[in-house]
């Protein structure tokens, strides 16, 4: 896990990646029923759209208060892993889904009462899926990528023998 500045925000750049990725494949997926050349050159426009406002909001704001609610709660690994996902999960998806709303909803013209109408259900959604692909997949992907790119152990050990 992250000790420093540095390694929160390589840790949160991975995690912002891969969920913006995968919501945004899983989004596109939901309108356009395939995977084509079209799906993926949306889904990458898309992502990049949804990156820019989920790595600073991620960082900024829900992470720390996720921490420390989290570390308030928490009496466990499991129960911290849980909650933490929880926190994220439950303050991220609103957020993320009214901008994607209105991403789509300032070109079309629509009314309050579309804007709602698709993005209440569009959040329950994506807040469904992404908290099962969060706890299952890439809460452990994002560990493993992290220890990848920061390898304190091997920086540690060397230094501890010279």
């Amino acid at each position: 896990m992250p000790k420093n500045q540095k390694e929160e925000m390589i840790y949160t750049t991975i995690g912002v990646i891969l969920m913006a990725f995968i919501m945004t494949a899983f989004n596109k997926f939901r309108v356009m029923h395939e995977f084509s050349s079209a799906f993926w050159w949306e889904t990458f426009k898309g992502f990049w759209l949804r990156f820019i406002v989920a790595w600073p909001s991620q960082y900024f704001l829900i992470q720390p208060i996720a921490a420390k609610k989290t570390a308030e709660q928490a009496k466990s690994k499991l129960e911290y892993m849980t909650l933490r996902i929880r926190y994220t999960v439950i303050m991220s998806c609103p957020l993320m889904s009214v901008y994607a709303m209105l991403l789509m909803a300032i070109p079309q013209h629509w009314t309050v009462a579309q804007f709602f109408n698709a993005w209440i259900p569009g959040m329950c959604i994506n807040a469904v899926f992404a908290y099962f692909i969060q706890f299952f997949c890439f809460n452990w992907l994002n560990a493993a990528l992290f220890r990848l790119i920061c390898r304190r152990g091997e920086k540690a050990a060397v230094q501890e023998n010279n």
